[in-house]
């Protein structure tokens, strides 16, 4: 993909137990995030030093996955890299070109961080 350009990516989980799968989401908090990295290190964002906290509340939703069900998550991923300030002011520029992994980025309260670890793409940013 091109610097900058945005993309989608389609993520599809199937249970593939013999038993119901539940998944309890608070909508607010439950999130699935694409991330660029090269080797360990994040590659698309930069944040030395600025903390930000989330306020989730609200409802729960419980999903149930049957044996053998699907819940596919659309997701978009643009080509950009975030950095920080020491203002804490986020500035856009695009992703220098090269070779990266794509992971798939679960929130603590989206219940599946562990099966998603796994989840990765080849990357290839062009000017």
């Amino acid at each position: 993909m091109r610097s900058g350009e945005e993309v989608g990516v389609a993520l599809t989980l199937t249970n593939t137990t013999t038993e119901d799968l539940e998944l309890v989401l608070k909508p607010g908090c439950a999130s699935l995030e694409l991330q660029a990295f090269q080797g360990k290190k994040r590659a698309d964002f930069v944040n030395p030093h600025c903390g930000f906290g989330t306020g989730c509340g609200g409802a729960h939703y419980r999903l149930v996955l049957t044996p053998g069900g699907t819940l596919t998550k659309r997701l978009r991923y643009k080509a950009r890299l975030v950095r920080f300030t020491p203002a804490c002011k986020s500035v856009e520029a695009p992703l220098p070109a090269g070779r990266y992994e794509l992971r798939v980025e679960a929130s603590p309260f989206f219940g599946l961080q562990d099966a998603l670890t796994n989840v990765t793409a080849p990357l290839v940013v062009t000017r």
